[in-house]
């Protein structure tokens, strides 16, 4: 993948700032599941992956990367194996890229 040089700035409660770390190897874990069901053809369940995904970048805060989440979702829905593989590829960009300010 290409060096990115952006920064994604989230604004995040300081109440979360201990959950943070777990939660974005927890994203991590899910990125890689949603390439195997990608590959595997399985859009059912990579549909309710990226559901999934998508509650919990909204419950953080996370919002782009929720969108990102939605994308998937819906390639998933169509069963597009290249639009769906992009937009891991986005989302996991998106997570990489993260700035968190605490709030």
């Amino acid at each position: 993948m290409a060096e990115n040089n952006f920064r994604l700035i989230t604004e995040i409660e300081v109440e979360l700032r201990d959950l943070i770390p777990n939660f974005l190897k927890n994203r991590a874990a899910d990125l890689r599941q949603a390439r195997e069901l990608t590959h595997k053809q399985d859009f059912g369940p990579l549909k309710n992956l990226a559901h999934a995904i998508r509650g919990a970048c909204m419950s953080f805060g996370f919002h782009a990367a929720a969108k990102v989440a939605a994308a998937i979702e819906k390639s998933a829905m169509e069963q597009n194996v290249s639009a769906t593989l992009k937009n891991i590829e986005r989302l996991q960009a998106a997570l990489e890229h993260i700035e968190i300010c605490y709030v």
